[in-house]
């Protein structure tokens, strides 16, 4: 019995093994994600640690002469 179910498996992927590689490409996605959010913080984190010592405003133009209309 044992070698009749072997030997209809022969061949094919065991699902735990899917299962596996399916979880570790989500790892793989997530960690690539989080390295892509931390170069973007990292890159914010530089710009206001460049505005605080020279009291710059962190915001975007809202004064009317400087908007094109």
């Amino acid at each position: 019995m044992e070698n009749t179910v072997k030997l209809a498996m022969l061949g094919r992927v065991n699902i735990t093994t899917q299962l596996d590689e399916g979880h570790r490409i989500g790892v793989r996605k997530h960690n690539e994600e989080v390295d892509k959010n931390r170069h973007i913080l990292s890159k914010i984190i530089d710009c206001v640690k460049f505005c605080g010592p020279f009291e710059l405003a962190l915001r975007g133009q809202t004064n009317p002469a400087f908007s094109g209309g």
